[in-house]
């Protein structure tokens, strides 16, 4: 009898172990469940975020567009506006000085932020102004020349310095021009690149290479004519100071900007500039003999200039940081800029009713625009594919011109 109750026991004890397993599995299963019903609420709410960034972008380029006063109106202000499930808000940046009112021709981004319950998504979207950007490292609306032993090729300052693995054959030189020789390689020079003519030329007979010369890319004739960045005079400098001149040594800080008539840099001075800066000179404007300009972390420097821009005698300049563009020479007239005299150029050169001359050897890192370029003697042009890519524009275009996205990511926190 005992035996029995006991094996009675047991049997009960077993159904109970039994019982309660199949109700934690139960619980455990509904558990899961629910943390998988939870998950798949969270990424429909993210994936719906997402969209609604990408929606606020969408909504601001399509304010900007149809405001002519939109640097003025949105300045400061955030829009926010709700749309199915959640909202969005976006906002416009100048990472450049902060500022979108100061000058119509810096680029900006659209910050825009979708929300959903817990869920966010930010969008980082690059904005250049339209009205002539500088999309080709070379670009001319009449002749580009280069002979005499002289390079043309690429690089991307993003990666570092020019030089060894950061020598790439991505160089783009363009011209609007349907003449015969308009591009012209030739003296065993080399163009390690492609290049673009105008509207309906023939690309064969449009560019020239003979003499020993070289182009390793393709030739191409434009669809649409480009258009050229016009430069117009900087507002606010004032009446010009008279002549400006640095020499016998020595380094100088340039801080503020500076209207003046003569601009002279010479001797082996070392000129640093700390802001942003922008200098208007009504003269000659001559920087060599050992020069040196220096661009220092965060500042920028815009050089107009009306008449003549002569470059060389070992003159050289640095640039700290991968935005070449910060560095820029502005030609507001017709006068001829001359780069020589073994010196180089790190930065961005404007000068679209204006001859340019590259010979001596100098050296140019960026980007340029010409009214005629020639490259003779030794000189070399290396384009900075940061520039000409998009990720660091350089436009001229004015506030109520309608902007153009150079580039989409998204903001991580």
């Amino acid at each position: 009898m005992q035996s029995q109750t006991t094996r009675r026991g047991a049997v009960y004890a077993l159904v109970l172990i039994v019982a309660m397993l199949l109700t934690v599995i139960a619980l455990a299963g509904l558990s899961i469940s629910r943390v998988n019903a939870h998950s798949a609420g969270d990424s429909g709410d993210w994936l719906e975020a997402r969209v609604l960034a990408f929606s606020g972008a969408e909504h601001a380029m399509a304010q900007i567009n149809a405001d002519a006063n939109w640097r003025t109106t949105y300045a400061t202000a955030t829009c926010q506006k709700s749309l199915g499930h959640g909202s969005f808000s976006w906002r416009l940046v100048d990472q450049t000085d902060g500022s979108l009112t100061d000058d119509a021709s810096e680029p900006f981004v659209i910050l825009s932020t979708g929300t959903v319950r817990n869920a966010t998504f930010t969008l980082r979207v690059a904005m250049a102004p339209a009205g002539g950007g500088v999309t080709y490292g070379i670009a001319t609306p009449t002749t580009v020349t280069v002979g005499g032993g002289s390079r043309v090729d690429s690089f991307d300052s993003t990666l570092g310095a020019y030089g060894g693995s950061n020598v790439g054959s991505q160089a783009t030189v363009a011209t609007n021009s349907t003449a015969s020789g308009a591009v012209a390689v030739s003296g065993g020079s080399t163009v390690q690149g492609s290049a673009l003519v105008g509207v309906g030329g023939n690309p064969s007979t449009v560019v020239s290479v003979s003499g020993g010369g070289s182009m390793t890319g393709t030739k191409t004739a434009m669809t649409q004519a480009m258009t050229l960045p016009t430069v117009t005079s900087p507002t606010g400098m004032g009446s010009s100071t008279g002549n400006v001149s640095y020499g016998n040594g020595g380094t100088f800080l340039l801080s503020s900007n500076m209207h003046v008539t003569n601009f002279t840099v010479a001797g082996g001075v070392k000129l640093q500039v700390s802001g942003n800066v922008t200098i208007l000179a009504d003269g000659p404007v001559t920087v060599g003999n050992g020069a040196t300009v220096e661009i220092l972390p965060g500042a920028s420097l815009k050089f107009y200039f009306n008449n003549t821009l002569t470059l060389n005698g070992g003159m050289a300049n640095k640039v700290n940081g991968a935005n070449l563009s910060r560095m820029q020479f502005l030609n507001l007239g017709t006068g001829a800029v001359s780069l020589g005299g073994g010196g180089a150029l790190t930065g961005v050169i404007l000068s679209p009713n204006g001859t340019v001359t590259m010979n001596g050897g100098f050296q140019l890192y960026g980007a340029m625009v010409a009214k005629s370029l020639s490259v003779t003697n030794g000189a070399a042009f290396h384009e900075d594919k940061r520039i000409t890519g998009g990720a660091d524009p350089v436009t001229t275009g004015s506030g109520s011109a309608k902007p153009r996205a150079t580039g989409w990511s998204q903001v991580v926190n």
